[in-house]
């Protein structure tokens, strides 16, 4: 059988697919920018692509039975695409890593990191820089509240509550509760989650109804000294608003590691806003990187696997997502 690994973030993890699959298969690379006839030659005998994108651009695809998509969003797949009889699936095992680095990025903007690190760069250090440090903070104590409990949602929940901060939780679909939580509130009441925490943890998934969710609105809810922090799609906090909060110091501060813009095969390069979130001295900024750990790759390509393992096998496959169409 033959897998099509498609585009750059995908072919990185052919080594580990191939450790960890059970089964024989054929795997043929495609990097991003192959052309439309690379494309069709590599689909014709397909029996699954591993992708993280899917529209109708596509060439046709006769054998297909699977689309993995190696990730947990599937924003950049157009189900009406998708040809009949073809099921597919997502992965996770970045959860954990993005859990970490949530908590990291929280410890470092209440301990002052980046400012600290930069007191030593002479490489001498002064009795008076010792005296006139201010205080800095600590996370315990803190009220970090987590907008939507889903895999990353649980894990940063786990990992707060465990260094001393109390954790709120919001979750569209109602919960009686979640490990790491300490209070829910519901979905109608999310302006208190705002309003209550110090940092606001964003991990909802991109959808038609999440698209802009986090507004002018709910920004002004927040507290002075509030930060928030988006390790989920960048379209889910509208741009606009959230630059203004932190340009005017409305808010506290924001760490970003998704954005509303990002390269292409083509381009290469492009800014991640349509505002200079990049001059603003209240931010910290990551460029999608949250979740790329060595262990997040080694598990999500063991899922990976485990599906072309079962498709092989004819047995029940792992993370639907959309079953196939007759």
């Amino acid at each position: 059988m033959k897998v099509v690994l498609i585009g750059t973030l995908v072919t990185g993890y052919v080594d580990d697919i191939a450790a960890q699959a059970k089964t024989p298969w054929t795997i043929a690379m495609l990097p991003d920018g192959a052309s439309k006839e690379e494309i069709a030659a590599a689909l014709a005998d397909a029996d699954a692509v591993s992708t993280v994108g899917w529209n109708a651009r596509m060439p046709p695809a006769p054998k297909l039975k699977l689309i993995q998509v190696a990730g947990a969003g599937t924003d950049a797949i157009d189900f009406d695409t998708i040809p009949r009889g073809v099921t597919v699936c997502n992965a996770f095992g970045h959860e954990g890593a993005i859990g970490e680095y949530a908590v990291m990025a929280m410890m470092a903007w209440c301990h002052e990191f980046p400012k600290l690190s930069r007191v030593l760069d002479k490489g001498v250090m002064r009795q008076v820089d010792r005296a006139n440090l201010v205080h800095h903070d600590e996370i315990a104590g803190k009220t970090v509240g987590v907008l939507s409990l889903g895999r990353i949602g649980k894990a940063v929940a786990e990992r707060a509550q465990a260094l001393g901060a109390r954790v709120l939780g919001c979750n569209r679909s109602p919960l009686k509760g979640a490990r790491g939580v300490d209070t829910m509130i519901a979905w109608e009441d999310i302006g208190r989650l705002f309003a209550e925490s110090d940092f606001v943890v964003v991990t909802t998934a991109l959808s038609a109804e999440t698209k802009g969710l986090v507004g002018a609105t709910l920004l002004r809810r927040m507290k002075p000294t509030g930060v928030i922090v988006n390790v989920a799609r960048g379209a889910v906090i509208e741009e606009d608003p959230l630059y203004a909060a932190l340009a005017e110091k409305k808010i506290g501060g924001a760490i970003l590691d998704v954005w509303w813009n990002y390269p292409s095969a083509a381009t290469q390069e492009a800014p991640p806003s349509k505002h200079p979130f990049h001059t603003l001295p209240n931010v910290i900024l990551t460029p999608h990187s949250s979740g790329w750990t060595t262990g997040m790759r080694r598990r999500r390509a063991g899922q990976i696997a485990a599906n072309l393992d079962h498709l092989a096998r004819g047995e029940t496959l792992d993370n639907i997502v959309r079953p196939p169409t007759s």
